[in-house]
């Protein structure tokens, strides 16, 4: 009966084409926006992509590899400088031409983070690093805490209570220092596409499972079906099992996939070094790229579950295939578009909560939302996880007895 399940979903013409419209967009997205997207300046001030590029661009970032310390962050300044003041390099109407961009393309990454050190805690500004000197280099640890305290005790003080603040300075004071650099591109690229993968895989297996139990009611079976020996027990168990299979075939499928194509052009260098180096700069988690990319896709996988068993629910109480995928959509995607423009607040917390926010974990590595639990505070990271897997644990059983109780017709 579970083979029987699984064929009907796979053998549908409309699967086919889901699954074929997913790879097209998994590909087109890798080579658009990932692989493309990487640029490389030769000495003569033109562009180049393509492996070629990719594999120039990393020779010249190995160069800088090594301990972030207070010395190497003064070279860089110090680097910086001499190409920014070289009137060789200056464009007329002000700013660097191609040719000096070229020959900071690998301290690029160091500079970017000398530009979050030295730049207020909610400011972004490219162009910090031009206007420091070596001399500057002794702040660059200091100002992560020093920046995170002016803005909670600051204009947004009366946000948090004192173990909120208590807790982000703690976290961020865990952070070990001096921070190791490798070329860590292939990393940066792979934990950030898992939220494309994600977002995707989530709406394809919600698409695949909705018509798993209304199909019999659909094809005029369900008489057939329920009065079977088994129909009410096996027959729901097998269709429970084939939801949970498709969820989780096509989630790893295209995690992996992707996910191999990308370390496989860009490298593994750098798996060890912290998030914090990677552009997670002034994140709360001390963990490494490995650890970010693993935490990841585990959090996708679990939220596939849910959305999977959510949409199997909704369409066991609707008897429809149509309103569960509509559901399932806007639970993905309206938040996500909320969230853009409300943060803070009750409404903030509530959004923090949402299915969300575990497909995008780039973005939940960055978030400061915490909550106080019986006077302890906790992270998103600590909620969202064991939230979501109890509700799919919750759901399971709930989809199984309200298809027991269908009446036949």
């Amino acid at each position: 009966m579970y083979k029987y399940e699984l064929k009907k979903v796979t053998g549908r013409l409309s699967t086919k084409v889901t699954l074929g419209v997913f790879c097209v967009y998994l590909i087109w997205m890798l080579g658009a926006f990932y692989i493309r997207s990487e640029v490389w300046v030769n000495p003569r001030g033109e562009e180049e992509r393509g492996i070629h590029a990719i594999h120039n661009l990393k020779e010249m970032k190995k160069e800088w590899e090594g301990p972030v310390t207070e010395e190497k962050i003064a070279r860089v300044l110090e680097a910086n400088a001499r190409i920014t003041s070289d009137p060789e390099y200056a464009l007329e109407g002000g700013g660097l031409s191609n040719t000096g961009y070229a020959k900071r393309q690998g301290f690029a990454d160091i500079r970017d983070l000398i530009n979050q050190s030295f730049c207020s805690f909610r400011e972004n500004d490219y162009y910090m690093a031009d206007r420091l000197g070596p001399e500057d280099a002794q702040q660059f640890y200091v100002n992560r805490t020093e920046h995170l305290r002016e803005w909670l005790y600051g204009e947004y003080s009366s946000s948090f209570s004192d173990k909120e603040k208590a807790y982000y300075i703690q976290q961020f004071e865990k952070m070990e220092i001096p921070l190791e650099y490798r070329y860590q591109t292939g990393w940066s690229k792979t934990i950030e596409f898992t939220m494309v993968v994600i977002m995707g895989a989530a709406i394809v297996v919600c698409i695949l499972v909705a018509s798993v139990f209304p199909w019999e009611y659909q094809t005029g079976a369900s008489s057939v079906f329920y009065s079977s020996c088994y129909g009410r027990s096996r027959g729901i168990k097998a269709k429970i099992g084939a939801v949970l299979t498709i969820a989780a075939a096509v989630y790893w499928a295209a995690v992996l996939v992707s996910s191999g194509i990308l370390l496989a052009v860009f490298g593994t260098d750098g798996a060890g070094c912290m998030i914090q180096a990677n552009g997670f700069w002034k994140s709360l988690y001390n963990i490494t790229n490995l650890e970010a990319y693993i935490l990841c896709i585990l959090w996708g996988f679990i939220i596939c579950l849910f959305m999977s068993i959510l949409t199997a629910w909704i369409s066991a109480v609707t008897g429809s295939s149509i309103l569960p995928i509509v559901t399932s959509f806007l639970l993905i995607m309206a938040p996500a578009v909320v969230g853009q423009y409300v943060t803070g607040g009750l409404a903030g917390d509530i959004l923090g909560l949402l299915p969300h926010q575990l497909m995008q974990g780039t973005t939940l590595l960055r978030l400061f939302t915490v909550y106080t639990i019986g006077g302890k505070v906790v992270n998103l990271c600590q909620i969202l996880p064991p939230l979501y897997l109890g509700l799919t644990a919750v759901l399971l059983p709930a989809v199984y007895l309200v298809y027991r109780k269908k009446e036949v017709y």
